[in-house]
């Protein structure tokens, strides 16, 4: 039997506003999964191996009524890509009216024009029917033609969050590996300047995520294959790795916290 990390006991409780774990879920034990192994957040979604799109109402109600923690909630209407038609713009905007109604508080979502910009009017859009909840940005915005630009209107929207992995489209591969771009990573932070917050994602394992931490100085992490058994997409979420992540995690950031 595995046993769990004696410091991940208490993580929820330790440096919670500096270091969060956000764990892409699909199914509800995949939810559990996380939430037992020590998850401070949730991105929810359906179909994840094809980089996620809305999930149903009915997880969505499971979810916010079983735990208290965040819950962000995608919005993507198809997985054919992310630049999205006029139609699927409103369709985004009934889905997150759909999911205020059952209680969701938080959107993730990141869609692109036909010039491969930042659609700012579909997003714009988006944040009205958002009304007072929070929008946060997935790792759709770093494939636009100038990803700095783009964090740039992400912040002018008002957008919470988003995840970086340092990685652009020219680079060739979607989300990429922040262990490869931590360069690019630092980038983006001193951009950012504190007016939004970011998550660490694409690439993290138990294997290097207490030095990517310690080299970009960014608690907040975001896992998907790296939280599962065996480490893809498939597969369901793993609380003894969930747990590993966040030890680790909990690790670096005292360790930064404590040369500061």
């Amino acid at each position: 039997m595995n046993t769990f990390p004696a410091s991940n006991q208490n993580a929820n409780k330790l440096i919670p506003d500096r270091a969060k774990l956000e764990i892409i879920v699909e199914t509800f034990e995949d939810v559990l999964a996380a939430a037992q192994g020590g998850a401070t957040q949730l991105d929810l979604k359906a179909h994840y191996p094809c980089s996620g799109v809305s999930p149903s109402a009915g997880i969505i109600a499971r979810v916010l009524d079983a735990l208290d923690i965040p819950v962000m909630v995608m919005v993507r209407p198809h997985a054919r890509s992310f630049i999205m038609s006029a139609e699927d713009i409103q369709t985004a905007c009934e889905e997150v009216k759909q999911a205020r109604h059952i209680g969701a508080r938080n959107f993730l979502l990141g869609f692109l024009n036909s010039n491969s910009d930042l659609d700012v009017d579909g997003l714009q859009r988006i944040k009205e029917a958002a009304g007072d909840c929070d929008l946060h940005a997935h790792l759709a915005w770093e494939l636009t033609r100038d990803p700095m630009k783009s964090l740039q209107q992400l912040i002018g929207l008002g957008f919470v969050s988003l995840r970086a992995s340092g990685k652009t489209a020219s680079s060739g591969a979607f989300g990429g590996s922040v262990a490869q771009a931590a360069s690019t990573i630092l980038e983006y932070k001193k951009l950012a300047a504190g007016k939004i917050a970011i998550f660490l994602a694409g690439g993290l394992n138990e294997d290097n995520i207490e030095q990517i931490i310690a080299e970009t100085q960014i608690a907040n992490i975001h896992c998907g294959r790296s939280a599962r058994t065996p480490a893809t997409a498939e597969s369901p979420v793993d609380p003894y790795k969930v747990a590993i992540l966040r030890s680790k995690q909990l690790n670096a950031v005292k360790e930064f916290i404590s040369r500061s």
